[in-house]
């Protein structure tokens, strides 16, 4: 039973990937998991807004998240247009922090 625990052992991918870890190299198995900043956005729409005493016209926010940094960008909007959107997207998260790897919308 030894010899086929041990033959077994030594087949497992896994076993062979984790077998003789120090704590060294287990460090950078964890810390390649972690995203790079600025590369996953999440975006979220919200509105309408009440409108303050003071009218500005803006009546949505566009609220952008990083998950890596945690970062949060708002962005606000008078109309509620894919082409406002798109383009106040690409002015302030696309070009100040490149294009990221992915968008999640809610």
């Amino acid at each position: 039973m030894y010899k086929d625990v041990h033959d077994y052992c030594r087949s497992c991918a896994t076993c062979q990937r984790t077998k003789g870890l120090t704590t060294q190299s287990f460090v950078k198995l964890i810390t390649s998991i972690i995203e790079e900043p600025f590369m996953k956005w999440g975006f979220d729409f919200v509105g309408p807004i009440k409108l303050a005493r003071r009218y500005t016209g803006n009546k949505y926010i566009l609220v952008a998240t990083n998950y890596a940094t945690k970062w949060v960008e708002a962005i606000t909007l008078r109309i509620n247009i894919i082409v406002v959107r798109t383009k106040n997207l690409y002015e302030c998260i696309l070009i100040r922090f490149r294009c990221p790897l992915t968008i999640i919308t809610y």
